[in-house]
């Protein structure tokens, strides 16, 4: 019996981008001061910034199946929701009543569109995969995607997630007079990886309005796993960024494992996550408040300006930002 692969690096399309960063820093802050438990009141501008720092320096180590310790303290009295004095967070209904753990939200830096896992633990190895990557023609790959879209009969059918019912003829632009063969994203929404009352992970929906982001992330996918670098995923590419993963929320060694976040139905606690302690098992949450509060959520519009090649793992980066570290990328057009 062959053993499994040690997947070190991934393919991937980061969503941080020059163009995207304040307006991700701006959405993702304001969701995290909403649903996770704030710290001492500050004023406006200090709390926002401390949301921002505290996301982008969460001790993550990688949401592909690493597990975090958390700094949570575990003495603490049950979370009750409170309000923060920031204007992003008070402009909003708070329709969330008790928090998820900060842990289990990923560093805003770290976001991005997963294509592949790969196992690139020999040098050699990394080199030559690294070296292929600059072989790729990207603007050849989404022209064949812009083909792919045209005949295709629905956005949905060509990305299998997006709820439009018609591509339009050209793709978006943002302000920054971006050119019309740039792949411009638009993060929405709140979804559920699993079933939407017992979820490890939310995620938002990558939204391309030319109808190539799914076809080129497609072939981008099949010609790593042709010329060997990529094991074929037999579950099919799903194209997510994700928000929350509670893989990251474990309890701290000696502490006790918080795995189950569920909505009690009567008495005191009702209308509040009620934490389920199991050892050795991955937090999940009731996510049916949260994916409706946050349904019709535009996080960000985005610029794709490379492919990279990253090294599994987010790190401290020497802008000050918890991000994975790219190995290797080329820029698209």
């Amino acid at each position: 019996m062959s053993s499994k692969p040690v997947f070190t690096h991934f393919l991937a399309l980061p969503l941080y981008t020059s163009t995207s960063a304040n307006r991700l820093n701006t959405s993702l802050s304001r969701f995290a001061a909403e649903v996770t438990t704030p710290g001492t009141p500050t004023t406006a501008s200090e709390d926002l910034t401390s949301s921002i720092e505290q996301l982008s320096l969460s001790k993550a180590a990688s949401e592909h199946n690493e597990s975090v310790p958390t700094t949570n303290n575990t003495n603490s009295p049950p979370c009750q929701a409170r309000r923060l004095t920031s204007p992003l967070a008070t402009s909003v209904p708070r329709s969330i009543t008790a928090p998820l753990p900060r842990e289990a939200l990923r560093p805003i830096a770290s976001l991005h569109l997963t294509l592949g896992m790969m196992s690139l633990g020999e040098a050699s190895e990394l080199e030559r995969a690294a070296a292929f990557l600059k072989t790729v023609d990207v603007r050849a790959l989404l022209e064949s995607a812009a083909t792919t879209a045209a005949t295709a009969e629905s956005t949905s059918i060509v990305q299998g997630n997006a709820s439009s019912s018609s591509i339009p003829k050209e793709p978006l632009s943002i302000e920054d007079g971006s050119t019309r063969s740039s792949l411009i994203v638009t993060l929405r929404s709140l979804v559920p990886m699993h079933a939407l009352e017992s979820t490890s992970v939310l995620y938002a929906v990558p939204h391309d309005a030319s109808g190539r982001l799914y076809p080129f992330c497609k072939a981008l996918q099949a010609a790593f796993i042709e010329a060997g670098f990529m094991a074929p995923d037999e579950r099919g590419l799903k194209l997510h960024a994700t928000i929350v993963n509670t893989l990251h929320a474990r309890a701290r060694a000696g502490g006790v494992a918080k795995s189950d976040f569920r909505r009690q139905g009567q008495g005191q606690g009702q209308g509040q996550w009620q934490r389920w302690r199991t050892k050795n098992k991955v937090m999940k949450i009731d996510a049916t408040e949260l994916v409706e509060r946050w349904k019709d959520e535009i996080w960000a519009e985005v610029q794709i300006e490379k492919v990279a090649i990253c090294e599994k793992g987010v790190k401290m980066a020497s802008d000050g930002l918890m991000r994975y570290r790219e190995v290797a990328e080329i820029d698209m057009p």
